[in-house]
């Protein structure tokens, strides 16, 4: 019997007829067989599959589209809102309350039951979220049939257009990790609210990789059994695209899974390193894995120009001593103080043209204590503006000292602290990346109220909107600015921890009770009154920065405990209260009119209450009782 040699299965005269359920019909030398191939091509032309990438493409960039739309529509109303104000109207308009019925669920958060533990976004974002897992889903899975009759037909449908889903989303999980991104660059939102946004789209990715994946063991399967599946996918002569994307797999296992709330939290300088190393390993097999096969590596080329552009960026204009216009390598000196509460003061003489505004955070780098890390603190203190005069330095001459406050923690936190301990009169150079972050609105030329909620260390984003509204009354300029109130509530564990910002709030409530209508509340959730009125611990301290200890009346919102609770007056400043306060009752105590803002910075239970309370606030607009309520949260400085 006559059989070609270099063709496997052997092919005999008599397969050319074969009908293509007989089992040695298995190639395109069976004319059946042949022609069942070209009839699924045609059927669903592999070509065709990769258009399920571009849908996903225009998808996000739509988003985008209508958040930079959202974000330009915003700032022009803002920037009118300084004139518009002399007509004065307290009574909401009908967009106004169209946009509370919206926060009204948005700004909600899910703080109960099991889902807490999830850590999940706030509900505007995490609807925005879950659509954007319904449409991967959709054009996944809506459209069948899901396999080929025959591997050899070509590879199944739903396994390359989930392929191509999933290679689409590759640069905008890019664009969202930057630190410098396009994607605040059109929109306004800060890098470390889009992380949230990049640990789904990683998930979603992940999940669309195992759709690609699956098909091809379950059609390997069927067509060869467990030997044709180790054949395929595991270094066999045939399987070396099968191979090439069991390792890329792994590895965005790896990064999802050590992107945990838990486990980034515990070990995140760790982390750090090693999810930059695992995300440049993981793209690079993407490379290999795809083969150029139609248009894939159009994503990898995408998301390679996204890299370079941030990393540019940041290298170029944010990392200050690599600054354009700076001094090459040459950092900024700096001095540590050690405060009460566990907490470290950095001062830093910032380069020459330094600006930012309140509520941003730098990155710094310490080489004399770790050469590699980089971490995040936010600026306590307002940016001054040369005097302007005959004698005025140039902007670019311009300089003045930037305050950071950290608490101290384990890692770098700690050995911060214990170097500042160990040399008083210290002096350090610091690299500042930077500034990052903070607020994009000009809010002080759009809302009448601003209230400032901060828990334990989270005052540090509070304290430069203080600092900032003081230095404007100081400097005779609040007619540049539309707030006419500030509120600042404040609650700490233990009372200690006031030392450390009591000088710097009274001077602020010196300057703003006069000019702003200032109310600053204070609360300490350890209950360590002594009952007669005054503070057990660090009296003298104390006394000292802030001022005469009385008692006083229980204020006019007091929280469900308060029988039990110890209300102290401190002379031209505030009140201290030992108990834990409803916020929501708090803030609805304010009877806020017009347009309130609320910035809120803590640990993540303090960010969800602020968010539930401004939520329930969205009915105070819905019954003519106020014009706007917003809500800002940071979770830097807590």
């Amino acid at each position: 019997m006559e059989m070609s040699g270099d063709v496997w299965p052997p092919v005999v005269p008599s397969m050319t007829y074969l009908p293509l359920d007989d089992p040695n019909c298995i190639n395109e030398s069976c004319t059946a067989f042949y022609a069942a191939e070209n009839a699924s091509q045609a059927a669903i032309p592999f070509d065709s599959l990769n258009v399920y990438g571009h849908w996903m493409t225009w998808f996000y960039l739509a988003i985008i589209g209508v958040l930079t739309l959202t974000s330009i529509i915003t700032s022009w109303h803002d920037w009118r809102s300084l004139t518009a104000s002399s007509q004065r109207n307290d009574k909401p308009s009908i967009t106004q309350k169209m946009q509370a019925l919206v926060r009204l669920f948005s700004h909600r958060h899910i703080s109960q039951g099991p889902l807490k533990w999830l850590g999940l976004p706030l509900n505007g974002t995490l609807a925005l979220l879950i659509a954007a897992v319904l449409f991967v889903v959709l054009i996944t899975f809506a459209v069948q049939p899901y396999y080929r009759a025959h591997l050899g037909f070509g590879s199944p449908p739903l396994a390359i257009r989930s392929g191509f889903t999933a290679f689409a989303c590759v640069p905008i999980l890019m664009a969202l990790a930057g630190k410098a991104n396009v994607i605040t660059l059109l929109t306004g939102i800060s890098y470390e609210k889009l992380n949230v946004v990049h640990r789904w789209v990683a998930w979603i990715s992940f999940g669309l990789s195992w759709v690609h994946t699956i098909p091809f063991f379950w059609i390997s399967y069927t067509d060869g059994g467990a030997e044709n599946v180790a054949m395929q996918f595991f270094m066999g002569d045939t399987g070396r695209t099968e191979w090439g994307g069991v390792p890329p797999l792994i590895i965005l296992f790896l990064l999802c899974i050590l992107s945990l709330g838990p486990i980034r939290s515990r070990f995140y300088e760790a982390f750090y390193q090693v999810h930059i190393l695992l995300a440049i390993t993981y793209f690079g097999l993407l490379y290999w894995h795809a083969g150029n096969v139609l248009d894939s590596w159009t994503y990898l080329w995408a998301t390679l120009a996204l890299w370079l552009s941030s990393w540019f960026a940041r290298t170029f204009w944010y990392t200050q001593p690599m600054k354009i216009h700076n001094a090459w390598f040459e950092g900024s000196p700096a001095k540590l103080k050690v405060k009460g509460g566990n907490m470290v003061e950095i001062q830093v003489l910032a380069p020459s043209g330094f600006k930012f505004t309140p509520s941003q955070h730098c990155f710094l780098r310490i080489p004399r204590l770790a050469v590699l890390g980089n971490h995040p603190f936010t600026i306590c203190n307002s940016y001054k503006a040369p005097k302007r005069g005959r004698d005025q330095l140039p902007d670019d001459e311009h300089r003045q000292t930037l305050v950071f406050l950290t608490r101290t923690y384990s890692g770098f936190t700690k050995r911060l602290a214990s170097y500042a301990a160990s040399d008083p009169d210290n002096q350090v150079n610091i690299w500042i990346e930077g500034p990052y972050g903070g607020i994009s609105r000009n809010i002080e030329l759009a809302y009448n109220n601003l209230v400032l909620i901060a828990g334990g260390g989270g005052i540090t984003a509070c304290l430069p909107w203080l600092a900032f509204l003081a230095q404007k009354a100081k400097d005779g300029l609040l007619n540049e600015i539309r707030i006419r109130r500030v509120v600042l509530f404040w609650t700490v564990k233990e009372q200690s921890h006031f030392s450390w910002a009591s000088s710097a709030l009274e001077a602020y409530f010196a300057v703003l009770s006069a000019d702003l209508g200032a109310r600053f509340s204070f609360y300490i959730t350890d209950h360590k009154g002594d009952g007669r009125g005054h503070l057990q611990t660090s009296t003298t301290e104390t006394r000292t920065a802030m001022g005469t200890l009385e008692r006083k009346e229980a204020m006019s919102t007091p929280a469900k405990d308060d029988s039990s609770s110890e209300h102290l007056a401190i002379a031209g400043l505030g009140s201290i209260a030992y108990k834990r306060c409803s916020i929501s009752e708090y803030l609805g105590g304010l009877e806020l009119k017009g347009r309130s803002f609320v910035l809120g910075c803590g640990p993540p239970s303090l960010r969800s209450d602020v968010a539930n309370a401004c939520a329930e606030r969205q009915w105070d607009v819905l019954r003519n009782k106020a014009q706007e309520v917003a809500v800002h949260l940071e979770a830097f400085g807590d």
